[in-house]
Parts: structure tokens; sequence; C-alpha cells
């Protein structure tokens, strides 16, 4: 059975929930998007964690000047809170890409949280190319 914890009350309440707001504000600022790579068949895999968004609508996924751009943004849902652990906002990461990728040869999914971007190993990367990501059915 689960317990639902209530608001703190009383004189240090409103303290005490400052510095927890203060310690998740400061987290918040950066949230970092974490990332695995490998190689796979020839092919140069980069698996990002991305939970709770819309691949269509909140991510931007791009191959520029030899790196990968990934950009997005968590949408928060209005809620009446009791604990705020989740990060909602914009985040971006920029991996550099290795020689011999194929940058106009790129494919992208998401599902369960998790988006996979596929490089085959070819050419190296050159201008700017958008990445359509797919939602992928589990």
């Amino acid at each position: 059975m689960s317990v639902i914890e209530h608001r703190r009350t009383g004189p240090w309440a409103d303290v005490l929930s400052w510095l927890d707001e203060a310690e998740l504000f400061a987290r918040s600022q950066s949230p970092q998007v974490r990332v695995e790579d490998f190689v796979e068949e020839e092919t140069y895999v980069i698996r990002a964690d991305v939970p709770g968004v819309d691949p269509e609508r909140d991510l931007d996924v791009h191959v520029e000047n030899g790196r990968l751009v990934v950009k997005g943004e968590r949408r928060e849902e209005s809620h009446e809170k009791n604990r705020r652990e989740m990060h909602y906002g914009a985040f971006s990461r920029v991996l550099p890409l290795p020689d011999g990728v194929d940058a106009h040869d790129v494919t992208a999914s998401y599902a369960d949280g998790v988006l996979e971007v596929r490089l085959p190993l070819q050419k190296a990367a050159g201008e700017q190319h958008q990445i359509p990501v797919s939602r992928k059915e589990s």
C-alpha cells in the first residue's frame, strides 16, 4: 500500500522547503543527457536517456560539423506536487563523431525513454543534416 507524504508544516517548513527547492534548482540548471556509444556491424550507435518526451515534438537531432547534436525539452505537467525530483525544461548534448561516419544516412528511433541514433561508418561527416526521429513500438 502506498502512502503519499504530506508537505511539512510548522515554523521551519518554509525554510526546509526553500532549501529543497534551491538544491533542485541548482541541479536542474544543466540537466545532463546520459549517453552510451558503441560500434555494431559497421554502424556507430549512440543511445541517450531522454525519458518523458514526445520524440516528434520535443526532440531535435542533427549532425553539424562532425558532431551529433541532441536538443529537446521535457515539458512539465501542472500538478500540486509533494515532492519534485524530476528535471523539466530544455536540454542539449553535443557529441563529437568519429572519422568515417556517413552523416547523410543517419537513422534515429525512440523507445521506452531511450533515443537511439545509428550512423553508418563510411565517410567523414560534413555539413548539417536534419535527422527525423520515429517512435519505435515496443
